[in-house]
């Protein structure tokens, strides 16, 4: 796995209550809204606390959502790394999968990290940007460096597995 369930679990709790506390002060606050305009003229002096108590609580419950969205790419990302035969994966090649271009996959990929969501990969944004499959814990492979016979340049690639040598496309078992 290259996902942090722990952590996951942690985070949508929080994410979740959160978002209850928002929605509960967006509420309150749309509801002093409505009635200052309405009815109840006390509540109409009140009116730009309001309207910021709502912008505010809004913006927190949006950032809420986008948070959430993050963790559901995050096992997107962790069902294509799990199927991954060469213990690596261009940064190009995942974009296309996930419909994105680099540049998204790439901050994505460092909000995981950061979030310490993602686990045992690496992001290498080098000449050939990829990403860097290592070794759980409770996995049998693991990757391996070697010598591309046919241009001689060193590949890491996943023991056991055939892999593409990055620079002169040749196969390396």
């Amino acid at each position: 796995m290259y996902i942090d369930g722990k952590r996951i679990d942690k985070l949508l709790k929080s994410l979740k209550i959160k978002f209850f506390i928002w929605t509960f002060f967006v509420i309150i606050s749309v509801y002093g809204i409505i009635s200052g305009f309405t009815e109840n003229s006390e509540l109409a002096d009140g009116m730009v606390t309001y309207i910021q108590f709502a912008v505010l609580f809004s913006v927190l419950a949006y950032l809420n959502f986008r948070k959430s969205n993050l963790i559901k790419s995050a096992y997107l990302y962790n069902n294509i790394f799990v199927h991954d035969a060469y213990g690596y994966i261009s940064l190009s090649e995942l974009a296309l999968k996930m419909n994105k271009t680099n540049d998204s996959v790439t901050k994505e990929i460092e909000k995981l990290l950061k979030l310490k969501i993602l686990i045992n990969i690496s992001l290498e944004l080098g000449g050939s940007q990829k990403i860097m499959l290592i070794k759980p814990d409770n996995s049998d492979n693991f990757n391996e460096s070697v010598e591309c016979p046919h241009c001689g340049a060193r590949i890491t690639k996943r023991a056991g597995f055939v892999a593409k040598c990055e620079y002169c496309d040749a196969e390396i078992k």
